[in-house]
Order: structure tokens, then sequence, then C-alpha cells
């Protein structure tokens, strides 16, 4: 669903940028998106790694017990898809669509010897295991690639936290009226 709320925006404004050819645009929000993005889905992880039985538990009554370890294995997909997303959104907006497709070809290359490996060793862990070794390598490769066409800084993506601050008092201000307006 991340994904999908991400695209929705990221596609069309990439394409944009990109015709026109502001690549500081694209450099600014591409950073913007994945501190985002990141910062939003911690808690994610903190709950699934921490806390999956009591998720699951209180969410299935205890029928679904026995999956928590998968999902705490599951949870590192938090750290993944802050960075995973917004690369195939620019490069679909970039109208590189071979390289999505690439990378999907190349998901199922990595993650199917990787599943028949580690499932008989480590059972559904192993499965959720090999899907997030397979997604960190196309995710790597999608952010190498993509950082030939927009210059992105790693560093920079860690510094935008502050405007993280700047987005919630923002939306708090627009949220919660203020008294002495009164």
């Amino acid at each position: 669903m991340v994904t999908q709320v991400i695209q929705m925006f990221l596609i069309p404004f990439s394409a944009k940028a990109f015709a026109k050819g502001d690549t500081a645009a694209l450099t600014t929000v591409l950073e913007k998106t994945i501190c985002f993005s990141a910062i939003i889905l911690l808690p994610l992880f903190l709950l699934f790694f921490f806390l999956p039985e009591q998720f699951l538990h209180l969410l299935y009554h205890g029928k679904f017990d026995a999956a928590a370890p998968t999902l705490r294995v599951m949870a590192w997909m938090s750290f993944l898809v802050p960075w995973a997303s917004p690369a195939a959104s620019y490069l679909l907006g970039l109208g590189k669509v071979r390289a999505g497709f690439l990378s999907s070809v190349a998901l199922m290359a990595i993650s199917l010897p990787l599943y028949y490996f580690l499932t008989p060793i480590l059972g559904a862990q192993g499965t959720a295991l090999g899907l997030i070794i397979a997604f960190s390598i196309v995710t790597v490769g999608l952010m190498l690639y993509l950082h030939t066409l927009v210059p992105y800084r790693i560093a920079r993506i860690f510094m935008r936290v502050s405007d993280v601050w700047v987005v919630v008092r923002d939306v708090a201000v627009r949220i919660v009226p203020d008294k002495r307006a009164r």
C-alpha cells in the first residue's frame, strides 16, 4: 500500500521534472521521499520485530501466533521499501520502464534459488529471509542505476529528518486551531 501511494505522486512528478530538466527538484523530492517513508515505516518495524506475538494475538486472537517469527523476519522490509518504492517510481517516471521490468525479473531470478535452499532449512522464516535478501540486492541495484540519472546523496537523505519536523509542524498548525486567533 505504501508503494502505491508513493507511485501515485512520484511517477507524474518525476516525468514532469525530468521533461523540464529539473534535476535539483528530482534530487530533493527523492531524498525527502526516502527519508519520510523510512520515518513513517520505522514504527511498523519496531512493532513487527519486537512485538510480533502480541500484535498477531491482538489482531487474530491466537489463531496465527505461530507466524510471529516470520513476521519478525518480514519486518526488515520496512527498511527496504522506503528505498525501492521511490526508485521504481522514478524509473517509470523517467521513462526507464525496461529497468523496472528487469528489476522484477532479477527479483525472481535471485529469490527462487534462495527459497529453494532456505525454505527446507528454516521453513517459512527461510522463505521470508530469501525475499529480504533478494529484495535487498535488487534495491541496491535500483538505487545505483537511479544515481546515474538523479544525483542523490545518501548523507543528504539522512539530513532531511529536519524537513519532517517542518511538515509535521505545518500539518499540526492546520489541524489544531490557533486559540489566539479568536
